[in-house]
């Protein structure tokens, strides 16, 4: 069978430039792996790389740190993040 050259202009999909070259450890069926790979997309499309902040809270989500090229809080059950959006809302 010939190898087919698939150019730049025909590209309908690529991976992020934010997903890590880490082989995934979630369990089959688990839709952390997508959540990861949806989350970089959008960080990247928005060119936001550099503005973001993951707020992990306990279990498998924890992870995202080793998958996603952004910086990471690991704070339990969600608490921080919280804390920071209840703030945000109250800022002029």
């Amino acid at each position: 069978m010939a190898e087919v050259e698939i150019k730049p202009e025909n590209l309908v999909y690529g991976k992020s430039r934010l997903l890590l070259d880490k082989p995934m450890h979630y369990c089959p069926g688990c839709p952390h792996a997508t959540v990861n790979k949806v989350l970089a997309e959008v960080i990247d499309e928005m060119g936001l790389q550099n503005k973001a902040i993951g707020i992990s809270p306990v279990g498998c989500s924890v992870f995202v740190y080793n998958y996603v090229d952004i910086d990471c809080l690991l704070v339990l059950s969600g608490v921080f993040g919280q804390e920071m959006k209840r703030r945000s809302l109250q800022c002029p």
